[in-house]
C-alpha cells in the first residue's frame, strides 16, 4: 500500500489507497523510494514541484502566525551538467521578496543553501554550507529545509559528528542524535526526530510515496504539504 495526502480544515491527513490508485499517484509525485536496506529516502525528478504551508513561531511562543506557501521545485539533478540536487524555492501564497536554493548531493545530504532576499530594491544573498554525514536543522531562514540523514530506517537511533559553518568562516563542532520510529497510528509513516547538542531540534513525520515530509516543526515554524 502507499498513501496520498488531503486537507481537511488545514490538517494533513494520510489515507491508504488501492495498488492502482498507488500507481496514478506515482505518475504525478516525485516519490519517497525504498532503499536497499529497507528504509525511505527522496527520489526527485528534474522540473516536479510541490507546496508547503508554513507558520511561524509568535514572541511569546503560544501563538502562531497565518500561513505562508512556498513552492519547491526541482530545477537539476545529477548528471553531466550538476553533481547532485539542486531545488528552488519561492513564495506561492502569503508574501514576496525572499527566493532561495537549496543544493543537495546524490545521496540527499544538503550541501548548500542559499537565500536571496529583496531589501530596498536591491537583492541580498546569504549562504550556508554543510559538511556530509550529519542531519540538517533550518537556521536563518524563513522556509524550512530540516533535511535528516537518509536513507530512513525504522528503528533506529544514531548520534552524528559535524561542523557548523557561519557566515563569517568560523565554524564550531555539533553532535546530532536523529531517531527514527515507526508512526503508532500508522505502520508505514516514520517519525524522524533531530536533537542537536546545541539545544536546536525537529520533527517530521515521513511516508511513502511523497517526496517532502506530510508534517514537521522546529523552534521557529511547523510545516506541512500540500497536496497537489
Amino acid at each position: 500500500m502507499t498513501h496520498v495526502i488531503k486537507r481537511h480544515g488545514g490538517h494533513v491527513t494520510v489515507i491508504k489507497k488501492s495498488i492502482v490508485a498507488a500507481a496514478l499517484l506515482l505518475l504525478l509525485w516525485p516519490v519517497t523510494i525504498q532503499a536497499d536496506n529497507g528504509g525511505i529516502q527522496p527520489d526527485w525528478e528534474l522540473g516536479s514541484s510541490w507546496e508547503v504551508t508554513t507558520r511561524y513561531q509568535g514572541q511569546d511562543h503560544g501563538t502562531w502566525s497565518t500561513s505562508v506557501v512556498w513552492r519547491y521545485t526541482v530545477v537539476a539533478v545529477p548528471g553531466r551538467e550538476s553533481t547532485g540536487y539542486m531545488l528552488d524555492v519561492k513564495m506561492s501564497h502569503g508574501g514576496t521578496g525572499v527566493t532561495a536554493q537549496l543544493l543537495y548531493r546524490e545521496d540527499y545530504s544538503l550541501e548548500r543553501v542559499t537565500i536571496i532576499r529583496a531589501i530596498d530594491g536591491r537583492k541580498r544573498q546569504s549562504s550556508f554550507t554543510y559538511d556530509a554525514g550529519a542531519p540538517v536543522m533550518t537556521s536563518g531562514s524563513p522556509f524550512p529545509f530540516d533535511t535528516p540523514l537518509f536513507p530512513l530506517v525504522s528503528p533506529s537511533k544514531e548520534i552524528y559528528e559535524t561542523n557548523r559553518h557561519m557566515a563569517d568562516g568560523l565554524s564550531y563542532r555539533v553532535g546530532i542524535r536523529q531517531t527514527v520510529v515507526h508512526d503508532t497510528d500508522d505502520g508505514d509513516s516514520l517519525r524522524v526526530t533531530c536533537e542537536a547538542s546545541s539545544g536546536n531540534s525537529f520533527r517530521q513525520c515521513w511516508v511513502p510515496g511523497v517526496p517532502w515530509p506530510v508534517e514537521g516543526e522546529n523552534a521557529a515554524m511547523k510545516y506541512e504539504l500540500v497536496e497537489q
